[in-house]
């Protein structure tokens, strides 16, 4: 693990893994871990030599792979057990777009503006490819019930 201004990193084969501390208030602090593909990695880099910005559209949820949850773990979370691929909701920052639209933990996203969404991996390129400002439609499963939602990427 290499640290580089609070920031720490990982290399497991393909995949950078880094580690972001988010102060919260005065005293909480929030530890997330993420992983990057070398791909997406190499997207951001040329990104950043040809216009020296990143500019993404920006959700405000974290989530974890539904193909990678365990029966008990469906149940738990009234997802259908018919659902095998989208993104569960795990945390959703405050003020963001995806709190204003109204998203919570539990909800599995499963497409965006037509998109199927299989894991984080296929919502990642998929915001990747949206900017700002931008109106998106996201289709969600709550408590076993299909829903869509529109909200504005910040």
């Amino acid at each position: 693990l290499i640290e580089i201004g609070g920031l720490g990193f990982m290399s497991c084969a393909s995949l950078v893994i880094f580690l972001l501390r988010k102060k919260i208030g005065l005293r909480q602090r929030m530890v997330m871990a993420q992983a990057l593909s070398v791909n997406e990695i190499r997207l951001v880099a040329e990104e950043l030599i040809d216009s020296g910005t990143v500019t993404r559209g920006y959700l405000g949820a974290a989530g974890t792979d539904v193909s990678g949850l365990e029966l008990y773990q469906k149940s738990a979370q009234n997802i259908s057990l018919e659902i095998n691929s989208g993104v569960l909701i795990t945390y959703v920052e405050e003020n963001s777009p995806a709190r204003a639209a109204g998203l919570m933990p539990g909800d599995v996203i499963t497409a965006v503006n037509d998109a199927d969404i299989t894991d984080l991996a296929s919502l990642r390129s998929v915001l990747y490819s949206l900017a700002p400002m931008e109106t998106v439609t996201v289709a969600i499963q709550r408590q076993l019930a299909q829903n869509t939602v529109s909200l504005v990427l910040e």
